[in-house]
Formats: C-alpha cells, structure tokens, sequence
C-alpha cells in the first residue's frame, strides 16, 4: 500500500522545491490559516486565539480555522509550508488504506483480501479526489472511519476496554477533523455498535453490560478528546454564528446532494463528469470538483454480496450503511432523506448531504471484500455463483452504456432529462456533448475490468488458476481502475504561481498603520489573498465569521446580488457609508479608475487602481459623542447613511453609565498590535469612548490603568472602551474566551488519561505474558 501511495503521488515527490499539490480551498484559505497559525505560534509560544486579518477580526478557535488543532498539523513545525500541507495529505490517504486493511481483518477477510480491501480504499476516488479540493478534514474523516470501524468490531469481539479508549480517541479525532462528517460517522458507529450487541444478545448481560460501558468509555473520551473543539464551537455556532439559529430549511441542507447522475457515476465514474480539468459536468449542482467513484469492482461485487454472503448477518448491517448513506446522500431525490432530516437531530444544521457517500464506499468495500473471502477462500459456491453474476452483470450494463453513449451522442441526454428531469431546460447540453466521447470510453474500460475480473474467476474455477492469483489480479484491475480517476485531481503546481512576490502588496502593507485594513472590489485580488500577506481585509474567505459583523457590512445582501446591477449599487452605498469609515478601512484596491468622492487616488496600474478613503477612522481614536439606539435595523440604517460621522458620534445599544454624556476629545496611539491583545496610550480631556475597529466579541477584556473596565459593543459590530476621566491612559485589552480555556484542559486531561492507562494496561499485558 505504501507503493500504491508513492505511485499515486509520484509527480509530486518527484518536483523540486517550492511545488505544492493543487488544492482550492488551501489556495482560497488554507494557505492564510496555516502561514497564520505556525508563525504566530512562534511566535507568542501558545495559540493565537485571534485573526485579525479577515472580518474585522474572527476568534481562532470558535469559529475554525482549519484543521490547526488536528495532530498532523505538528508537520508545520518540522517541513516547510507546501510540504507539510501535500505529506498531510498523502499520509492520510496511505492510512486510510492500512485502516481499512485492519477492519477487513477484524471481519474475518485473510491477509491478502485485506490487502485488496485496503488498496481500493486508499485508491477512492471518493477519497483522493479530495486533494483538488484542499479538504483535507474530509479526507482526515474518510480516512479515520475504517480505523472506528476496525477498533469497534476488536473492542466487541475481544472484550477490550482499551480498544473502547482508542475508539473514543479516533472519534474525537474525527469531529476536530471535521464535524459533520464525524457525526455521519457516529450515526454509523452507533448503529452497528446497537446491531451487533442485539444479534449477540445470546452470549448473555454480561457480554451485553461490557458492551455498553465500553461504549461509553468509547463517547466519554471521544468528547473529551473534541472537547478543544467542540465546546467552543458548539457554544460559537448557537450564539455567534451566521449560521446560529434552528437551521437554514429543508432546501438549503438538501443542497448539494447527489442526482441520478452522479449515482451512476458510482459505476461509471465519467458518467456525470467534472469540471477538473475539464468543464463536462452536466448534473444539477452548480459544479463538480471531486468524485463519489470507490472502484467498478467494488460497486459490482459490493451489491453482489448481499445474495452471496447467504448466512452471514454482518451483509445486513454493512447494506444497510450502504443503503441508508447513498439513499440520504441524494437529497431530496428520495423520502429516506427527509426522514431522516425531519428525525435526527442536528442534520437540520448541514447542508452538502453527498458527504456522507463515504460510509456507503466504506460498507460496500467491506461487502466485496467479505465476499471475495468467501467465494475465492472459503471456496462457496453460492458466493462464486453471486460473484460471477455481478461481474457479467457489471460488465453488461457498462457495454450497454458505452454502446447507447456511441449510437446515441447528445440524444441521450434528452432522453436522461426526460426521465429524471431538466432543471436547467437544456443548458448543460453543451457540456454532455464535451463529455460524450469520456464517458463511452469510461463505460468500455469498466465492462473491460469487471469481464477480466469475470474472466479470472472463471479460470479459478477450471482450475486454471489459484485463488491467490484471482484476488491479485482483482487488485491490480482495482488499483488500475482507480488510479486512472485518480490522477485528474492531483495536480502539482508552484507556490509562487498563485503566492507571487508582490511589490505592490508590500508598499500597501508597509503604508498601512497598526488597525488599519484593505478593501477589494472587483476581483483585484482573491478575497483572503492579502491577509495570507500579512495584510487585514475588511471581508475575506472565512464562511464562519461573527454574525453581527456581517449584519453591518450587510454581507448578506452582496452575496445575494443577483445581477451586475445589484452587486454594483451594493458598492457604492458601502463606499459612501459610515460604517465603511468606522472599519478603519484606509484602502481601496479596484480593478480601474472611477472617480470616488473622498477617496483620493494614489496610484495604479494595469490591474489595480489604489485609492485612500480619507474618511476613515484609525484602527483606535477618542470619539466625543454617544447616540444610544437600542433597535439594530436602526443602527445599521444609521451607519450606512452617507451624512453619519463616526468620528463624533459612537452608537451604542444601552447608556455607559461610566461616561455619561460623554463630551471629551483627544488622541489614541496603538503601541502594541497583537493578534489577540492590544496596547494603547490614550489622551483624553474628559470623558469618552475610546473607538476600537475590531470586531466585538464578549471574551474581550480591558484594563485601563490597571482597572478592569467593560468592553462595550459599538456601532453594532466593533467595540469601545469607557474612559471615565480626562488626562492619559493606558489601555490593556486581550481576548481571552473561558471556554476555550476550559475545553484545552478537558482535551489536555483525556489524552494524559488516554497514554496513562494504555500504558498500564500495556504493563500488564507483559506481566500476564510472563506468566
């Protein structure tokens, strides 16, 4: 398996420096959190617990920043950036492979159906085309699952408490990896875990009673383990959050699920097509960048198993995954997801129901390998019988395809839309003809490999070969299958292509005073390009930033601009607003020349025109007025009218005791510019509010002169400290949020518990081997 891994990536270990694997979403944010995460973790000797280059500023650890807290982020620290986030990668997708290699073992399959189990797994499409994407914490998850799998069936068969700890261990890992597929996960674990102690019900309350204290042995320390993450984000989501709230709809979580295209492309993995490398995908979301496909073979002989495996209980269970993940998995093209939206809590809170596809490529390789093991090892003639029969059936239907593909041409996809529907009225067309030719050579090459795959069973059973020899060659026509797929999403390209040095973003950077951020418009650069430089934005690429910030930018309104029109009145009432002023937002960066009242051009060239907004407030300064409003549509109103001045009056929700009517004036200088602190010297004549454009968030603290003092939400989103009296100040503030504090000793204590009773329980497994 580690030959098939280096194989796969081979175009990578082979480049020089500086090259790095394609991801998107590593380029769009990845990149950024990780530069962030490792240099300011030198820096300061401990988590920053704040970004302050996107939004305004959002908290690290509450509203995520990637997978920083997973344990192969250690690899930052030893390689360079690009290496680190490619071997991140690559060894999650070697492990996935010797994970399920382990859980076909503990279901019984011999060594080398293990080893074949294991490479189709490592090779999933479903798994490595990930990599284009840049979502590793899916692939942390897809990888992790045989590894729960493996550690639950040994715990159950064994009696093991410590297989219990580490299942929890795996499982904790999995939600810091990424939560939502760690709780398609546990729904998984949980029903197995429920069926296998039902059908064992025999063996008796004990068995029954071990059972179920390892299984909370097993939850206990899962949450223990996510408890870093957890907690935090559990608590950011229900009160911080845009995404706060009961759930967005039925539509927005059935959004991004599979159709019946992509269904067939189970099978026939051009059948849909992509839009990687190519722009052939016809299906009903709005694009395609990875791939469900798990093997021809394992498709075949995963559906062949549940008639062949007569007698083993385990097929029900296994197809019953399967079934259950593909059935939600499409959304809702069937009443299973609805059900299951409408019963199970929390789904209301995800959309992109096609992740949970992985559960289904995890049962379906269990199938087939169980059945492999029963057929070609075990030498069943009904399992023969079923395999032999899905593999001419297999091989059939992908000739059917690829003949009704050639003689059909476009004519085909009148007929798909006929059947299963147009919503769109013809305007993918164009791209099913681009795919035409991809998909009838895909369909030939799969109705090749399931008739050798035939061919070879069908020579073992005239003697001609040995049983060994079949399920090699079932692994080299897998391993070939895949990595054919495969190879379109790994793409290797050079860091400095999308990360160039940038003369310009350095000027601005060094214009830039402490506070201060940029503002794009037009696409001049990718939103979060410039803080992966070092320089803060008034948006960025985030998805998760705090909900107010987003209602004073009214970020919901430009992302629903449906036309050029919409998009473009949206700008120029920001650029005109006060609140755009009270974000300290000094620059402008547009992709031309327009004339801006109180924006002054400073200079441009051919891609981007800077402009400075003489206007805006610095990132802290002594504000006279108070205007108390305690509506937040009036706030907001208020702060996008043009004839507001932020730099007179601060709108606050209640009266600041502290300073009454306010009134005094003076000067603020930030002298020290921390991600979560900040220190400013304050002269003031009496007192004020003292403006600070970050945004608010109630684990921000004050001192001023040593004297704790309330952090007060202003303008709606950002914050100000109460000066209660005239003359100099000096002002202390550090965002320390509780519960982040509390969760990391939660996690902290369960891994020492973890490695303390592993340990132990090692000692006295040598003792007992002693005699």
């Amino acid at each position: 398996m580690a030959a098939l891994t280096l194989l796969l990536f081979r175009e990578y270990l082979l480049s020089g420096p500086g090259s790095m694997l394609m991801g998107q979403d590593t380029i769009a944010a990845g990149i950024m959190f990780r530069k962030f995460f490792v240099e300011h973790m030198r820096a300061l000797g401990r988590l920053p617990l704040w970004n302050p280059y996107l939004f305004g500023g959002v908290p690290t650890i509450e509203a995520g920043s990637g997978d920083i807290l997973y344990p192969a982020s250690i690899l930052h620290f030893i390689l360079p950036l690009t290496s680190a986030l490619a071997w991140k990668l690559i060894l999650h997708v070697y492990l996935a492979g010797v994970f399920m290699y382990l859980a076909a073992r503990a279901f019984g399959a011999s060594r080398l159906v293990a080893l074949f189990a294991g490479s189709a797994y490592l090779l999933s499409a479903n798994l490595v085309s990930l990599v284009w994407g840049g979502q590793d914490g899916k692939m942390y998850v897809t990888a992790l699952f045989p590894a729960a799998l493996w550690l639950l069936v040994t715990a159950l068969d064994r009696h093991s408490w410590v297989r219990f700890l580490w299942l929890g261990v795996v499982a904790g890992l999995m939600v810091v990896a990424h939560p939502q597929l760690a709780y398609y996960a546990y729904l998984a674990l949980a029903v197995y875990a429920i069926a296998s102690l039902w059908a064992r019900r025999q063996a008796g309350g004990a068995f029954l009673a071990n059972g179920l204290a390892g299984g909370m042995i097993a939850v206990v320390t899962a949450a223990g383990v996510a408890a870093v993450v957890l907690l935090p984000m559990y608590r950011y989501l229900r009160e911080d959050s845009p995404r706060a709230g009961p759930g967005r709809g039925f539509e927005y979580s059935a959004s991004w699920s599979l159709h019946a295209e992509e269904a067939v492309s189970l099978f026939i993995p051009e059948f849909s097509g992509t839009d990687v490398q190519s722009q052939t995908y016809w299906g009903k979301n709005p694009f395609k960048h990875n791939s469900e496909y798990g093997g021809a073979l394992v498709f075949v002989l995963g559906i062949a198993a549940v008639a062949g495996l007569r007698g083993d209980r385990r097929r029900w269970g296994l197809a019953a995954m399967a079934g259950i993940a593909l059935l939600y998995a499409l959304g809702s093209g069937t009443p299973v997801f609805r059900l299951l939206y409408s019963v199970v809590p929390g789904l209301k809170n995800f959309r992109a129901p096609s992740l949970a596809t992985y559960l289904a490529i995890v049962a379906l390789t269990l199938l087939a390998a169980l059945l492999i093991q029963r057929a070609l090892v075990a030498g069943d003639l009904h399992a023969r019988r079923a395999m032999s029969v899905g593999l001419a059936a297999g091989a059939v239907a992908a000739l059917l395809v690829a003949v009704l593909t050639l003689a059909a041409g476009t004519g085909l996809y009148g007929t798909w839309t006929a059947i299963v529907g147009d919503p769109e009225g013809g305007g993918r067309i164009d791209a099913f003809a681009s795919n035409v030719g991809r998909l009838a050579a895909g369909a030939l090459i799969v109705a090749l490999i399931c008739a050798a795959a035939w061919g070879a069973v069908f020579f073992w059973s005239r003697d001609k070969l040995r049983a060994s020899h079949v399920v090699i060659i079932l692994t080299l026509l897998t391993a070939i299958d895949l990595i054919r797929v495969d190879l379109r999403y790994i793409q290797v390209v050079r860091y400095d292509e999308f990360f160039p040095p940038d003369p310009g973003i350095e000027a601005l950077r060094a214009r830039l005073v402490p506070g201060e951020r940029v503002l794009t418009i037009g696409g001049v650069y990718p939103e979060g390009f410039l803080a992966s430089y070092g320089v803060p934005e008034v948006f960025g690429y985030h998805g998760n930033q705090l909900r107010w910030y987003n209602d004073l930018t009214r970020y919901p309104v430009r992302q629903g601009a449906r036309t050029t029109t919409e998009l473009e009145q949206y700008w120029l009432s920001f650029l005109n607003s006060a609140a755009l002023r009270a974000l300290a937002a000094r620059y402008v960066l547009l992709p031309g020349q327009v004339d801006l009242p109180g924006y002054r051009l400073l200079g441009a060239d051919q891609r981007v025109s800077v402009y400075l907004n003489e206007a805006a407030l610095p990132g802290v300064s002594v504000v006279p007025g108070i205007q108390v409003e305690p509506d937040s549509s009036r706030r907001i109103t208020t702060l996008w009218s043009p004839t507001f001045d932020p730099a007179k009056t601060t709108i606050v929700e209640e009266p600041v005791l502290a300073v009454g009517q306010a009134g005094g004036t003076g000067t603020a200088v930030i002298e020290g510019n921390g991600d979560d602190t900040l220190a400013v010297r304050v002269r003031s004549t009496g007192p004020a509010l003292l403006h600070v454009s970050r945004t608010y968030h109630r684990s921000w603290k004050a001192e001023v002169d040593g004297v704790p003092v309330p952090v007060i939400r202003a303008n709606h989103a950002l914050m100000a400290v109460p000066l209660a009296g005239s003359g100099e100040h000096r002002v202390i503030m550090r965002y320390r949020p509780t519960i982040v504090r509390m969760a990391t000793m939660i996690s902290a204590a369960t891994w020492a518990a973890v490695l303390l009773i592993t340990l132990l329980g090692a000692v006295l497994h040598l003792r007992r081997a002693r005699g």
